[in-house]
């Protein structure tokens, strides 16, 4: 399946990343999100946090990449490049 990947700096107001962060204890959500678009149209909008691991359903920043948590294993998204490398560690 096809997806497209779309960085979405400061996509959350001040309001909504405290909300984020109080919900997911130990975990700092950033005001950033992440946006995966299907071939089908249909996109999933993800809250980017900061952490030492990625839960499942979730995306970490990571430095100079992210870390994407699916149901099947993780997935490296390059921030330069959006390039996806699919099957990594959580690393």
């Amino acid at each position: 399946m096809n997806k497209t990947y779309e960085f979405l700096p400061n996509h959350l107001s001040q309001e909504d990343t405290d909300y984020y962060t109080s919900m997911n204890k130990g975990f700092t959500a950033t005001a950033d999100c992440l946006k995966v678009t299907y071939e089908s149209g249909e996109s999933e909008t993800y809250v980017i946090f900061k952490g030492n691991w990625t839960p499942y359903g979730m995306v970490r920043d990571c430095g100079d990449h992210y870390i994407r948590a699916r149901y099947c294993g993780y997935e490296r998204i390059d921030k330069d490049t959006l390039t996806v490398t699919e099957y990594v560690e959580d690393k």
